[in-house]
């Protein structure tokens, strides 16, 4: 039946509103505990069956065996009766599942795209920083792998005595902020592009109806 379909489509819209929210406390308000995710899996079913209750009263099924005798027995087909009432429920639904969702969902996204740019902002004086650190690295894992007598040359250059450089441990801060800082703008690419994939295929069908 036709509820039945519009259950994963409703599904789909609370969750990625959910997982907006959620991407903004741990971008924004990354103290706050986490959001369960029975919970809102639970919730999201939940809401989306609540959703779709009135549509068997809307709903007649109609046996056309029984109008063209012989010809399409046992073919049903399920038809709704569009009244007033019929029409508001669909606005209704039209605006509490499609649009309000996913302009809350919009609204979130920007935020942290504010945010994260901010954060790329303060970050750019810092890249020389995190650029010397990389060749750093690379320098040292080129030392362990060729082999080299114990001097004192090398005692002193050794990776323990760097890591305990105070200048080195602020570098290497930096740097682990900036890969932080890259994972948060790559999985923020992909919920932007999932929730406008989304919308773009399902506004069809929600303003055709």
């Amino acid at each position: 039946m036709r509820e039945h379909n519009d259950v994963p489509l409703h599904v789909t819209t609370l969750t990625l509103l959910l997982a907006a929210a959620e991407r903004h406390r741990a971008v924004l308000t990354p103290a706050k505990p986490r959001l369960s995710a029975a919970g809102c899996a639970l919730v999201t079913w939940l809401l989306a069956l609540i959703v779709v209750i009135p549509y068997p009263f809307y709903t007649s099924y109609v046996d056309l065996g029984s109008l063209v005798h012989g010809r399409a027995s046992g073919v049903g087909l399920c038809t709704v009766h569009m009244a007033d009432s019929m029409q508001v429920y669909m606005r209704g639904i039209f605006l509490f599942t499609f649009v309000l969702p996913l302009t809350v969902t919009a609204c979130l996204q920007l935020r942290i795209s504010r945010e994260l740019r901010a954060r790329q902002q303060q970050a750019a004086p810092r890249q020389q920083h995190v650029l010397a650190v990389v060749l750093r690295e690379a320098a040292h894992s080129r030392d362990d792998i060729l082999p080299h007598r114990y001097t004192a040359s090398s005692r002193r250059s050794s990776p323990r005595d760097h890591a305990a450089d105070p200048r080195a441990v602020d570098e290497r801060d930096t740097y682990e902020l900036q890969v932080d800082l890259w994972r948060e703008r790559r999985a923020h690419k992909y919920l932007v592009s999932m929730a406008t994939a989304f919308a773009i295929c399902l506004a069809p069908l929600m303003l055709l109806r």
